[in-house]
């Protein structure tokens, strides 16, 4: 298993654009604490629990099985001690995963994230624009919504990131949105769960934005979201 040292913007841009819909993404702080004090077996075995919960939440979600097998196959080398060898030079990092069933990429990004585990129908690559220099474009702007997450704000800001619309999109890392976009309706449906069926909005609007030629910026408010038009 190859351990690449943070990502790039060519292998961001790769993972943006992949057309998985099974998408496994951990992210896996590593703290001065257990179980990084421990022995490289333990380490391994605390990250194969986070593995394991991963695969409880496939099965109570239904996924094919056969599926999940794949998923699970390409993440057990990272349950073996001798990835962690090096765990002692990762501390105040973040080991961050992607995998679907055919693919698995490993990161160690130079900054503490918030940890996350789950199966949706894209990467969550939210946290990860916080790390990339993207170009801010001067031009006229506008805003289009500045307030607390609302279901009216995602119905404005998401269509028209997919419509090459939106110059600067900023929002909080701090929210529990998930859902689906109807791109051919241009509709919002919020969900009030995570599963392989659907994906963070937030991450949706970030995703489609960057591709799009905006600018994305993470603040620090709680469940806060707002854009500036072109």
């Amino acid at each position: 298993m190859i351990l690449k040292k943070n990502i790039t913007p060519a292998e961001f841009d790769k993972l943006i654009q992949a057309e998985s819909i099974n998408c496994a993404s951990i992210y896996y702080p590593i703290c001065p604490n257990y179980p990084f004090n421990q022995s490289e077996e333990e380490a391994a075995k605390h990250f194969q629990s986070i593995i394991e919960l991963l695969q409880l939440e496939m099965q109570s979600q239904g996924l094919c099985s056969s599926t999940i097998l794949n998923i699970i196959s390409l993440l057990t080398p990272l349950t073996q001690a001798s990835f962690f060898k090096e765990q002692h030079e990762w501390i105040g990092k973040t080991l961050v995963v992607f995998s679907d069933e055919i693919h698995v990429n490993c990161y160690l990004v130079d900054k503490k994230l918030e940890p996350y585990a789950h199966i949706t129908n894209n990467y969550y690559v939210l946290p990860l624009f916080e790390l990339l220099n993207t170009p801010k474009k001067v031009r006229t702007r506008k805003r289009v919504a500045t307030s607390a997450l609302t279901i009216d704000s995602l119905d404005k800001i998401i269509p028209l990131a997919f419509e090459k619309k939106i110059e600067t999109l900023c929002l909080s890392l701090k929210n529990s949105v998930y859902g689906v976009y109807d791109e051919i309706n241009k509709t919002v449906l919020i969900d009030n769960y995570i599963s392989y069926h659907n994906m963070s909005l937030f991450n949706l609007a970030a995703i489609a934005t960057y591709l799009n030629g905006g600018k994305v910026s993470i603040i620090e408010e709680d469940a806060m979201i707002h854009a500036e038009l072109r």
